[in-house]
């Protein structure tokens, strides 16, 4: 579920956000 657009990159970024808390620091 993820836009073509700039949304989609914030998206991503902030999922990364919630994995970094989560420990999975890549």
């Amino acid at each position: 579920m993820h836009d073509p657009t700039d949304g989609g990159l914030l998206e991503g970024l902030y999922e990364m956000s919630i994995a970094a808390n989560k420990g999975f620091i890549v």
